[in-house]
């Protein structure tokens, strides 16, 4: 989001923020996520199934690029909730396991 702010007859953008969501892709049974972290704040994963009970859960600290691959091969299939914290918000991806 930014401010357009107009004085003396030119407009200048200001409170620029640049916000970078992660990107997820399933294959298989495998979530990629790759996510720019440019804070290198601390960065949470938690995976949740179907009956909104969590199954893993993971903090990553410090890193600036992220690059995670949870392997669900070993779960039961069905409804899948990955959710990622950061600094800028959470960010929520459902998945469904075959």
């Amino acid at each position: 989001m930014y401010t357009i702010k107009i004085k003396d007859g030119k407009a200048r953008l200001s409170n620029k923020k640049i916000t970078y969501k992660p990107t997820f892709k399933l294959k298989g049974k495998k979530i990629y996520v790759h996510l720019l972290n440019r804070d290198g704040k601390d960065v949470k994963f938690d995976i949740y199934n179907s009956r909104d009970q969590k199954v893993h859960e993971e903090v990553v600290n410090g890193k600036t690029e992220l690059r995670k691959i949870f392997d669900l091969s070993g779960s039961l299939n069905g409804k899948y909730d990955l959710r990622v914290w950061d600094a800028n918000g959470i960010y929520t991806e459902t998945f469904y396991i075959k």
